[in-house]
């Protein structure tokens, strides 16, 4: 929690700068993914620095993450805008998720599951590869895991509890036609049945 009442959340492989003055509150993601939720009674803007160009926001719930393609941006509530000091600023809505190019362009996100699921401890899926189901839960575990391109395609659905990612393995086995192969208990790679 920021000294102003807002709440963060960091996701794994994730940092952020906070810096607060009399005028402004600002937090520059330095990596990965962050939930903030903006105390709205703070009448100071907040400014949110990222590497493809800086946001603001009042009272807004929003998400951030990046990713090979730039950044992804959800609102759940309120109001954020992107690049606010532009000559052409773009005002992102509650609902909205776009993803941002390191070169500005933005369009809406095409998502496989719901990015919010982290802050509450689950991955909520809907019709995802699993090479990119995998890639994510790999986040959540500590050592190596493995896709193998030949099952790479197939696709999961289902909302799964992080907290228990070994249950997350046996679920998958069970629902796909793959095997999960312990070379240790950090090593794991998921293959064709």
């Amino acid at each position: 929690q920021g000294s102003d009442g807002s709440r963060i959340q960091l996701n794994t492989a994730s940092a952020v700068d906070l810096r607060y003055s009399a005028d402004q509150r600002l937090l520059t993601l330095v990596r990965g993914e962050v939930s903030l939720d903006s105390n709205a009674n703070d009448n100071r803007p907040f400014r949110i620095d990222t590497r493809v160009g800086p946001l603001g926001t009042q009272g807004g719930q929003l998400l951030l993450r990046e990713n090979d393609q730039g950044l992804l941006l959800a609102v759940r509530r309120g109001e954020v805008t992107l690049f606010p000091s532009s000559a052409s600023p773009r005002l992102v809505r509650s609902g909205e998720v776009l993803q941002v190019s390191p070169s500005g362009t933005y369009q809406a996100a095409a998502l496989h599951g719901d990015p919010w699921g982290w802050t509450e401890g689950v991955l909520s899926v809907q019709r995802m590869p699993l090479g990119e189901f995998v890639a994510e839960l790999s986040r959540y575990r500590p050592g190596l895991l493995r896709c193998a391109p030949g099952v790479a395609d197939l696709r999961v659905s289902g909302t799964y509890q992080l907290a228990d990612t070994e249950q997350i393995l046996l679920l998958l086995a069970r629902s796909l036609p793959v095997r999960v192969d312990y070379r240790t208990r950090y090593w794991v790679s998921i293959e064709a049945a």
